[in-house]
């Protein structure tokens, strides 16, 4: 660019300089003026294509994400709320309201103690997937367990078997009956007495003792379907080799179901593992906390056993009725 600068400033120059004075022609001035034109149409130019030049870069470098953000997060506010506007006044949308549960208590009718529900359930869990590998751990489809749920609100007597449903799917919807239950199956304040006598107990003895005398303060229900839920829990660790859920694995699965933790400090938060082992013993001795305490009755001594065999050896052999009659009819 310097160059076509110079070129043209001496053109000018050399007219100039043969000129020996006087005014300038009216050629000296359009040839100066064209050269002027020259520089500010070359300089122009040059302008442009670095201007292209700057434009292109940018475009294959791209957007910096900085440039980005501000209009993501204003697209996710509009979402988010979701207002529209009505009569200058905005509104927003009227929400689904949510489907309570009743208690457990009330799932059972008559005599029961189990839900029928959970019966069916573990019924069809036992028999189609009790081998099946990951059970409770692979997650169904909602709307199959959503439709399960649904069908046994109309028609108590379903079969699952005739609904050619998966395991998972019946896995799920068992999962949910619990966690959408208004309280847990093993209510708040035992749960903290589960956890302080874990940690008062000094060897295994006396925190089994300990947890098998807070299950007797359960309601009568709960405790009969949590017995239940083991038992069922434990034969499928029995069957662990072809499965592969340990009853620690089922305890992960299960807890949080059964005893809806609630986080309202750190330390709730640092209870998590041990809610858990309190479950994966509740699966794994499943028979030392729910069975009955059998009491062995003293063995009979041997002497009284000498003395009634004496007895009897003295005592006289009476001919029965039938016998008696035979022999007068005989004479």
């Amino acid at each position: 660019m310097e160059l076509q600068k110079t070129k043209t400033f001496t053109q000018g120059t050399k007219e100039l300089e043969e000129r020996e004075g006087g005014a300038p022609m009216k050629r000296d001035r359009e040839i100066n003026d064209e050269n002027l034109y020259d520089v500010v149409s070359i300089e122009s130019n040059d302008e442009k294509e670095s201007s292209k030049q700057k434009k292109d870069q940018k475009k294959k470098r791209g957007k910096p994400k900085d440039q980005d953000k501000p209009k993501r997060q204003k697209q996710e506010d509009n979402k988010s709320k979701k207002k529209r506007k009505k009569n200058g006044k905005s509104v927003i949308p009227p929400q689904p309201p949510q489907v309570k549960r009743p208690p457990i208590e009330e799932c059972v009718t008559g005599d029961e103690t189990v839900p029928q529900f959970v019966i069916k359930c573990v019924e069809f869990l036992e028999e189609e997937g009790i081998n099946q590998e990951g059970i409770y751990r692979i997650p169904g489809k909602g709307a199959d367990s959503d439709f399960i749920m649904a069908t046994f609100g109309k028609n108590p007597d379903m079969k699952l078997a005739d609904m050619h449903m998966s395991v998972p799917a019946v896995c799920t919807a068992l999962k949910q009956f619990f966690s959408k239950l208004p309280e847990p199956l093993i209510p708040y304040d035992l749960q903290q007495e589960f956890l302080d006598s874990c940690q008062d107990a000094q060897n295994q003895e006396e925190q089994t003792q300990a947890i098998h005398d807070l299950l007797d303060k359960m309601p009568r229900i709960k405790k009969e379907t949590l017995k239940y839920m083991m038992f069922h829990l434990n034969r499928i660790m029995q069957k662990q080799d072809t499965n592969r859920m340990t009853s620690q694995n089922l305890a992960v699965c299960w807890w949080p179901t059964l005893l809806h933790p609630e986080y309202k400090s750190l330390e709730d938060m640092a209870n998590d593992a041990k809610l858990s082992a309190i479950v994966d013993n509740l699966i794994s001795m499943a028979t030392k906390f729910f069975e009955p305490v059998v009491v062995e009755e003293p063995p009979v001594p041997e002497v009284q056993d000498m003395e009634t065999e004496s007895d009897s050896s003295q005592q006289p052999i009476v001919a029965s009725s039938s016998e008696s009659n035979d022999e007068f009819l005989a004479q």
